[in-house]
């Protein structure tokens, strides 16, 4: 309740959304990696445990700040049940999840290896993904871009239809975040 701050309801990581690292894991380790509501619907993903990334900054302990998410699902916001689930073909970053106009838009694509924490290099190239626009109400497929998909972070403008594609450029990013680039769609046709 936002007036009282009382707790209304609860809604774990449904069973049924694991993907392909987190199947290894037990109900209790399924943790909830995005979430966000538009339209009556809770949007969630479940995180991928394997991908813990390196500090960008000074050390720290990184150990649980997870960027990525094996499975992005939808769910009714007032009684937690479950709509849809996609599962990812290889990750999803938590930065390229962008909803509205009845969309939901995110990069699928392999992990940077070289971002991971267990990893001592600091450089290397990350693969491109696909680009996928599912209907927010039913998981459903709109269109997916698999051409020069390379960016960390999505945007979304509805005023004016765009989609925006680029890095998550900031003081403290990470090695895959590094780019110059931006590409601009259309967001109700790709």
């Amino acid at each position: 309740d936002a007036a009282s701050g009382n707790r209304i309801a609860e809604y774990p990581v449904p069973t049924g959304a694991e993907g392909k690292s987190s199947s290894v894991y037990t109900n209790a380790d399924r943790y909830w990696g995005y979430i966000a509501v538009s339209d009556g619907i809770l949007f969630g993903s479940i995180v991928n445990h394997e991908h813990i990334t390196k500090w960008s900054y000074l050390e720290s302990d990184m150990n649980r700040l997870y960027s990525e998410s094996d499975a992005l699902f939808a769910m009714d916001a007032l009684t937690g049940k479950l709509t849809w689930i996609y599962r990812a073909e290889h990750s999803i970053r938590h930065n390229t999840i962008a909803i509205g106009g009845g969309k939901v838009f995110f990069i699928d694509r392999p992990l940077a290896e070289f971002d991971q924490l267990r990893n001592p290099y600091r450089k290397g190239v990350q693969a491109e993904g696909k680009l996928v626009a599912l209907d927010a109400g039913t998981g459903k497929t709109v269109y997916t871009l698999d051409t020069d998909i390379y960016g960390t972070l999505l945007a979304l403008s509805l005023e004016h239809d765009i989609l925006l594609m680029t890095y998550q450029y900031t003081s403290f990013r990470l090695p895959s975040e590094t780019g110059g680039r931006m590409t601009a769609f259309r967001a109700s046709d790709g």
